[in-house]
């Protein structure tokens, strides 16, 4: 065999298993974003770990295939001094849960990794387009478990798992099919029995929702070419999740399909931006107003609620927050109708999470992300992508994500400079 056809045997195989060790990654990602198992008494405790192992053995695999020069190994040097000091730093002056500060502080560094790398951008993109093809499998399961399961009762539950999420110390118990698929909310807005929710592998349906939406985005917006069953697959996921931030997020799409139509630029940046705004407070008063009758969680009082709690807890400490990971700081400004009761103590607005918890300290970044995504969008007409980042900060704003890996490279892929949109080619007109 030839030194040549050795040589791309080789390189066939790197491709292959970076790209399998891609989804390793991408896997983990879905895993981090607030599922069952890690709110599971049994498993919780464990699966962090699990987690930042599977990322790190993702990175070391992909960084062997790399060839690493001396300003990149500068570049990562000061930049892990400058990770490990910023957070350091934080935590002397709030020092609260060193666990949750390691594995958040493990996440930036990792990510920051394969950013600083060669081809990092796209490499973030490639692990959001992993993560998309991971929840259209998701998105699958669940309607089929959702329609046959929960809502027609042809098939039966196998089992039960004890989660804490929302449900004080002693959990709830969640129905569980075959592992794959769990039945952790309904709405009664649909009689006395309820509607059951496709919460998928999610805690709530509003993570599950926020995890579709992410994944039709990328879709829409990231994939070199639309794939509309897929696009089908998952606005079906995001309407079974009965929920009002999803419910809003595909009228939004639909607006923005509609704006795509109209011809002239002046007119098209004019409606472009009169409709993605209108729709948020036109469509999202209606929507509110058709599940206010979800009267068993108070959803409307508690996103209003929700702003006011995390104000008061944040300006008590506007600079360095109370500490990350403090949920006692939220609950130390609830009323007391809300802090006795554990399934009202959820909380579900990102922003004021971040600030309640990390201050200005760490709230600043999240804010040059979107600055800079947005700035950068109107100077260089790059519709897409502002349509793009417009929507994100519109599902942060209603779901508590900040913290997880896939906001976090969301967070990423907005703040990637003007040279990587400019050859993917971003700055033709909205698609």
């Amino acid at each position: 065999m030839s030194k040549v056809l050795v040589m791309e045997k080789v390189s066939t195989i790197n491709v292959t298993l970076n790209n399998f060790m891609g989804y390793v990654f991408a896997f983990a990602i879905v895993l981090d974003f607030n599922t069952v198992w890690k709110s599971d008494f049994s498993v919780s405790k464990q699966l962090p770990y699990v987690i930042l192992g599977l990322m790190l053995i993702s990175l070391y695999v992909y960084l062997l295939g790399k060839n690493i020069s001396k300003k990149q190994v500068i570049s990562v040097v000061i930049g892990t001094f400058l990770i490990f000091g910023y957070f350091g730093l934080h935590y002397l002056l709030r020092p609260y849960n060193i666990g949750s500060v390691v594995i958040f502080l493990l996440h930036v560094w990792i990510l920051f990794m394969l950013l600083t790398v060669e081809n990092g951008s796209q490499e973030i993109v490639s692990l959001l387009l992993k993560y998309k093809n991971i929840m259209i499998v998701v998105a699958i399961i669940s309607l089929f478990f959702w329609i046959f399961g929960s809502v027609l009762g042809i098939i039966s539950s196998t089992g039960n798992i004890q989660i804490g999420w929302a449900g004080g110390e002693n959990g709830v118990s969640i129905p569980s099919y075959y592992g794959l698929y769990y039945e952790a909310q309904r709405i009664n807005t649909f009689g006395e029995a309820g509607l059951p929710r496709n919460t998928a592998i999610f805690t709530e349906a509003p993570m599950s929702s926020f995890a579709f939406c992410a994944a039709f985005l990328i879709e829409a917006y990231l994939s070199k070419s639309v794939n509309y069953m897929t696009i089908f697959v998952l606005s079906l996921a995001i309407i079974s999740t009965v929920s009002s931030t999803g419910i809003v997020f595909l009228l939004i799409m639909i607006t923005v399909k509609y704006i795509r139509n109209i011809s002239g630029p002046f007119l098209k940046q004019f409606f472009l931006v009169l409709g993605l705004f209108g729709v948020i407070f036109l469509l999202g008063y209606i929507s509110l107003q058709l599940f206010s009758e979800k009267s068993d969680t108070m959803s409307a009082i508690l996103r209003a609620d929700d702003y006011l709690v995390g104000f008061s807890a944040w300006i008590s400490q506007p600079l360095f927050g109370n500490g990350i990971g403090n949920t006692d700081a939220l609950l130390a400004h609830m009323d007391s109708w809300r802090a006795i009761d554990p399934s009202l103590q959820g909380f579900s607005n990102g922003p004021f999470l971040i600030l309640s918890q990390g201050g200005l300290y760490f709230f600043i970044f999240y804010i040059y992300a979107f600055f800079h995504s947005f700035t950068m969008s109107l100077k260089h007409r790059l519709w897409k992508h502002l349509i793009f980042s417009f929507i994100i900060l519109y599902l942060f704003i209603l779901t508590v994500v900040p913290y997880t890996i896939l906001f976090l490279l969301l967070l990423l892929y907005m703040g990637l400079p003007y040279s990587y949109f400019k050859r993917k080619g971003f700055e033709e007109s909205v698609k």
